[in-house]
C-alpha cells in the first residue's frame, strides 16, 4: 500500500472533482500545484498528459485584487488570488 503524508492517494490526482470538499481532503492526498501555474499564472506544459495529471493547476481570479469572494472557502482554493487579498 501507498500513503503520502499518512493519506492513501487520491485516484484521480490532479483531475480530481472532489478536491474542495473537507471529507475527501482528509482522506485523501493530492498532488501539488503547478509551481510555473502559481507563479506565473500560465502553464506551458498544459499539452503534456503526465504534467497535467502530476500537478493541479488553479487559474487566477478574474477578479484579481478586487475579489469579492475571497472568503468562500471554495472559491478562494478553486482560484489564485494576489498575496494581498
Amino acid at each position: 500500500d501507498v500513503s503520502i503524508f499518512d493519506l492513501t492517494p487520491c485516484k484521480h490526482g490532479a483531475q480530481c472533482q472532489d478536491l474542495f470538499e473537507l471529507v475527501h481532503l482528509r482522506q485523501y492526498s493530492h498532488p501539488p500545484i503547478c509551481i510555473e501555474m502559481r507563479l506565473t499564472g500560465k502553464c506551458t506544459k498544459m499539452n503534456d498528459v503526465v504534467h497535467r495529471c502530476s500537478f493541479i493547476h488553479r487559474y487566477p481570479c478574474h477578479r484579481g485584487g478586487l475579489c469579492r469572494d475571497i472568503d468562500n472557502r471554495v472559491h478562494r482554493l478553486e482560484f489564485e488570488h494576489p498575496s494581498h487579498c
